[in-house]
């Protein structure tokens, strides 16, 4: 094990030699015993030691007090004061200095020993506490978060460059004062002040954070919108001593999610425009041509007379499957783009697509439309239409119902849609489940037109699923 190395500053040589055949017969290594303050600074630039034993009357002076306070400023070497006695007025010199232990003339070795011991561990601790703090502050510096630390009554004690940079505020306005006198939030559609406490926050999680996004009011006066997470410090009680706030700028997030919303906004018109297409070229096509099929299957059996049995029957055969293929063909096309919707409006198409369900699953669905002659325009109409297509597909799928209630209203601000069943009823996980494509569709699409779904369920007594959006005079007027 390497012996811990010592430098003995003591003008009075007697003791100076006492003390270094003591320590050097306890295991130490004395490596220089310097008479004065130039001697010192000298010996500990140049041995670089583990501890110095300083006495703090040097040739009669406390000069002794002004060598430690720069040995600790300029090395971080641990100095302990060897005195005899000293006046009050020394003594408050000397602890200014921040010593790691005084040692009293006459000395016992094992005493000193004892005080070199703690001062060396003491030393090696606050190392170690500098260390790890350098490393806490580089990374809080760094990151690309926010932080913000504040103690228990809100004063802050900690704010890194990127809380400075979000906030508008620089570190030496902000510390030491409550940081809501400083940080301002508003409501994000109406713009109204919101009152931020995050101490009140802390005591109202039931977890240890929580996420919140806000917009936030910078110096400068520019809103910046962000993830907001509080979490708190605790002591070794569970007291609260102080709280983490982090912010996260969101704003390029929330550009990135809007682009995202645009293309699929565009991929849905697309879609539908394709739907539309396809369904008149099948309709008209298709459709007429089978139409003639059928009437040119007619005109043979007017011309022929006397038709064989067998010829008969084939001609009967055929005209039942120019049928069958029209019937198809229809449905097809309904399917693709209900020409409802087209001809005579939402209610209609809902109407026409609620008895559809029901034939088909034999499960009744109530509709109750108000006003009976709701107008909107096409995007609202084909929006509200093909949530309300995926809402009964996930019934007939998942819910395992026995009947379904559909409510179309237009209110003075708003139309509202809601679809309520009887089944199973979805589960939060279920709600947020990443894979639930058809949810996640109809969020997409309701959110671009300014709308917003709310889902809930309650386990055994069913789902529903309530759509709101705000009218304009575009959307009631019929134009795009």
């Amino acid at each position: 094990m390497q012996k811990s190395r010592v430098i003995i500053v003591e003008d009075e040589l007697l003791i100076a030699e006492d003390i270094h055949l003591g320590l050097e017969g306890l295991g130490y290594e004395i490596v220089a015993v310097s008479v004065n303050s130039e001697d010192a600074l000298r010996d500990v630039r140049q041995h670089r030691p583990d501890v110095v034993l300083m006495d703090i009357l040097l040739q009669g002076k406390s000069v002794g007090i002004q060598t430690a306070d720069a040995i600790r400023r300029e090395f971080d070497v641990p100095v302990i004061y060897l005195t005899s006695y000293s006046d009050k007025k020394t003594l408050e010199q000397a602890k200014i200095t921040e010593p790691y232990g005084y040692s009293l003339k006459p000395f016992h070795t094992e005493a000193l020993q004892s005080v070199i011991e703690m001062a060396l561990y003491k030393h090696r601790i606050e190392k170690k506490l500098k260390q790890n703090q350098a490393w806490l502050s580089t990374i809080l510096t760094s990151l690309g978060e926010a932080i913000i630390v504040t103690d228990a009554e809100g004063a802050v004690q900690f704010i890194n460059p990127k809380g400075e940079e979000i906030s508008g505020y620089k570190q030496d306005e902000v510390i030491g004062n409550r940081l809501e006198e400083y940080i301002h939030f508003q409501d994000e559609k109406t713009g109204a002040p919101i009152i931020w406490n995050p101490i009140k926050e802390i005591k109202s999680q039931t977890g240890l954070d929580q996420l919140k996004v806000l917009n936030l009011i910078s110096k400068s006066g520019s809103i910046i919108p962000i993830e907001e997470t509080v979490a708190p410090i605790l002591d070794d009680l569970d007291q609260l001593i102080g709280i983490v706030t982090i912010f996260r700028d969101v704003t390029r997030q929330r550009e990135y999610q809007q682009r995202l919303r645009e293309f699929s906004a565009y991929l849905q018109t697309v879609q539908e425009n394709e739907r539309t297409h396809i369904a008149r070229e099948i309709h008209d096509e298709l459709g007429q041509t089978l139409t003639a099929l059928k009437m040119d299957v007619s005109w043979l059996r007017r011309k022929i007379e006397d038709i064989p049995i067998h010829i008969e029957q084939k001609m009967s055969m055929m005209t039942e499957l120019i049928d069958q293929t029209i019937l198809r063909v229809k449905k097809i096309t309904s399917e693709l783009r209900p020409g409802l919707l087209d001809d005579l409006g939402l209610a209609a198409a809902i109407e026409w697509q609620s008895d559809e369900f029901s034939k088909r699953t034999e499960i009744p669905c109530r509709v109750m439309i108000r006003p009976e002659d709701l107008t909107l325009n096409n995007l609202l109409s084909t929006s509200l239409f093909r949530v309300f297509q995926e809402a009964l597909t996930n019934i007939m799928r998942h819910a395992n119902a026995t009947e379904v209630e559909v409510n179309l209203i237009k209110h003075t601000h708003e139309v509202e849609l809601k679809i309520k069943d009887n089944g199973c009823g979805i589960q939060k996980s279920q709600i947020n489940d990443p894979k639930s494509f058809g949810l996640i569709g109809i969020r997409e699409r309701i959110q671009f037109i300014g709308g917003h779904v709310h889902i809930h369920g309650i386990k055994g007594k069913g789902t529903t699923i309530q759509v709101l959006i705000t009218l304009t005079a575009n959307a009631e007027s019929g134009k795009s």
